[in-house]
């Protein structure tokens, strides 16, 4: 055995790391002197999983070095990808792999309430609060089945809205290989008929957006910095583009539909130098749903971020349009002035997903192991795989 003293991630505390003398894996060096892999240890105080980058000779299989510090190792089962909490804020949604978890609140606590049968599902956002919309299914929660399922490999789905009074199915998708194309597609339900119509060509599959008005049966569909508004006419079984519009610059991220019939988007400048240290910039703008008009535009939102590249990841939209903005640090966005309201306390990584309560008292932590739940007003952490209250750790 050979000990190293580190500290856990996940608790803070420090202790002594004993590794087995021999362990090989990962891929050996150009002249086959050492390997260097991941390996897998226990915090003692804590017992959590952690991970180390360890770099062994081949001869000897001693430790010569071991690269940075540990981390949480990665949990398949509570590898946290999306979560979503319903609109009045009392469940939260989560997705690991493709499997569904459904979390109830409960005072200061987080219960499980329902988890999917399958581990197929992209989890799209909620209907109310008793549907659950995913890529491919819309999930009953109150009679847990689901009520549609339409599953396809290479399909790359970015939207799914339903309307329960006309039994429609609306989605935003890309699907085949490079160039794909930017589809959108009508399930009615009733009838078991589909529509589908081929808008745009995509050079990624991420390389759009889809945002749906179910109520008003008009979509925002973004490539990069072409905009345009479609509508489903039941009617005749058909989508019509009614309205596009260019951007002078910048590429939606991520569009939201307000309850004023406005538009608002994350946009993307490349090679804007907004701030000093950054070559590119994030920031909003707002357009008008009828007419795609620009009626307000910032290059930047967020905190200054100094000596590095912005790492904006997400922006997750609270009940009074203010932003959960999840980049080198996760930042609340006033939703009328546009600046920042507050620095939040815990710094994320970036592979960590993150989502505001509609009612901005708490947030969600997506990550490798697990999915947290912050109080803002307290700061207290909330783990959904280990239900209890932990210790949520600050990375400066």
């Amino acid at each position: 055995m050979t000990s190293f003293k580190l500290s856990c991630p996940e608790c803070g505390a420090y202790f002594e790391a004993a590794l087995p003398t021999v362990r090989f894996g990962g891929s050996a060096n150009p002249n086959h002197s050492y390997v260097q892999a991941d390996e897998y240890f226990s915090c003692a105080t804590c017992h959590e999983q952690l991970e180390i980058s360890v770099r062994r000779d081949i001869q000897t299989g001693l430790i010569s070095s071991i690269a940075g510090t540990a981390k949480a190792a990665v949990l398949r089962t509570w590898q946290c990808q999306r979560c979503h909490f319903s609109p009045n804020g009392q469940q939260l949604a989560i997705d690991c792999n493709g499997q569904l978890r459904v979390f109830e609140r409960l005072e200061d606590l987080w219960i499980p309430s329902h988890s999917s049968p399958t581990k197929r599902y992209n989890l799209i956002g909620w209907l109310g609060e008793q549907l659950l919309l995913t890529d491919g299914a819309i999930w009953d929660l109150a009679n847990n089945h689901m009520l549609w399922q339409h599953y396809r490999p290479m399909l790359f789905v970015k939207e799914t809205a339903f309307d329960p009074q006309q039994q429609l199915v609306i989605r935003g998708l890309a699907t085949g290989n490079s160039p794909y194309s930017q589809m959108l597609e009508a399930h009615h339900l009733d009838t078991d008929e589909q529509i589908m119509a081929e808008i745009g060509i995509l050079r990624n599959y991420n390389d759009h957006v889809v945002c749906w008005n179910i109520k008003q049966n008009i979509g925002l569909c973004a490539r990069s910095n072409q905009l345009e508004l479609w509508h489903y006419d039941q009617a005749n079984r058909n989508f019509i583009k009614i309205m596009s519009n260019r951007l002078e610059r910048g590429a939606v991220r991520q569009a939201w539909w307000l309850a004023n019939g406005t538009i608002l988007a994350v946009i993307w400048y490349q090679n804007i130098k907004a701030i000093a240290s950054q070559s590119d910039a994030y920031g909003l703008i707002q357009f008008d749903g009828t007419t795609l008009e620009v009626l307000r535009e910032q290059v930047w939102v967020g905190p200054t971020v100094i000596g590095t590249e912005i790492r904006f990841k997400s922006a997750s939209l609270a009940a009074n349009n203010d932003l959960l903005w999840h980049a080198n640090r996760l930042s609340l966005i006033d939703g009328t002035t546009w600046e920042v309201r507050e620095i939040l306390p815990y710094k994320p990584e970036f592979r960590e997903t993150v989502a505001i309560n509609p009612d901005a008292s708490s947030y969600a932590i997506g990550r490798s192991n697990d999915a947290v739940v912050v109080d803002r007003a307290t700061n207290r952490a909330w783990s959904l795989r280990r239900e209890r209250e932990i210790r949520l750790l600050n990375r400066d």
